[in-house]
């Protein structure tokens, strides 16, 4: 293009020049000749102004999609990283929940098999049928030794959120505490199915510094309190890759008035135990 505007414009000079040359040509012969090709030119180069137009519109519109194209380039590099930051951070309590269901369909799949081979045999008119008291052991609870019952937060109700104090609840909602809670209830999950593994098992899963530490912990706390169930701001962060920032100690604190959860404070550490009764 700038080639382009160049030679336009070497021939507007040219144009000129000749303009110049008619109006001190005393031969009309010559003068008529330049006239002539000079009006031709006009024609040319209005034929080539139109062109130009229609090539700088023709620009305009290749920018404006190409400023497009970058804006969604960078928003799909944008997604990008964070499906990617969503990947790496899955929190532990969801991958073990991911990991159960596998056993789960592992074990029905299994199931499903031998039903199909349970048939039973005809021969020299005896009836043979497999084993009925053979038993299936539960692959779930074989492979990680899953806990029975894993120290859970109830949701709060209506009626339990109208009695916390506004100036505790301010203005989070009904909604957002029960989410937290949710948050909290697959911490304590993965902690306590852990626990529940033992030393070998911690080892063999790859988790013993985190057994070790919980471990650590727990006889700390229940030392004279018997069997407690809680998490520290530390597992909050190592399950969700956040802290707990005001608006979320504010959601633990109308635990507190619900009498769901109550502090426990070892020196300079803070337990959040779950009440249990």
């Amino acid at each position: 293009m700038e080639d382009f505007f160049e030679k336009s414009e070497q021939k507007l000079k040219m144009f000129e020049t000749a303009t110049l040359v008619i109006k001190n040509q005393h031969s009309f012969m010559y003068k008529e000749d330049i006239e002539k090709n000079l009006f031709q030119s006009k024609e040319t180069v209005g034929n080539m102004l139109e062109g130009t137009k229609y090539l700088k519109l023709h620009l305009k519109e290749l920018k404006e999609g190409n400023e497009r194209c970058k804006e969604m380039l960078s928003t799909l590099k944008t997604l990008e990283e964070k499906l990617v930051h969503m990947e790496n951070n899955i929190p532990t309590g969801i991958k073990d929940f991911l990991k159960l269901q596998e056993t789960e369909e592992i074990k029905n799949s299994f199931a499903n098999h031998n039903e199909k081979e349970n048939i039973s045999m005809v021969s020299n008119g005896e009836v043979f049928t497999p084993d009925a008291h053979l038993t299936i052991k539960d692959c779930k609870k074989s492979l990680f030794k899953e806990a029975e019952v894993y120290p859970l937060i109830s949701p709060v109700t209506q009626e339990e959120f109208t009695k916390i104090p506004k100036y505790i609840i301010g203005r989070q909602t009904l909604a957002m505490i029960n989410s937290l809670i949710t948050t909290i209830n697959q911490i304590l999950k993965a902690k306590y199915t852990l626990l529940s593994l033992g030393k070998n098992g911690a080892r063999k899963k790859g988790d013993l510094d985190s057994y070790l530490e919980y471990k650590k912990q727990q006889t700390s706390v229940e030392e004279g309190e018997g069997k407690i169930y809680f998490f520290t701001a530390e597992d909050y962060l190592k399950h969700t890759s956040s802290k707990l920032d005001k608006i979320k100690l504010n959601i633990l604190t109308a635990l507190r008035s619900c009498r769901k959860l109550r502090e426990i404070r070892i020196g300079k550490s803070l337990f959040y135990m779950v009440v249990t009764n």
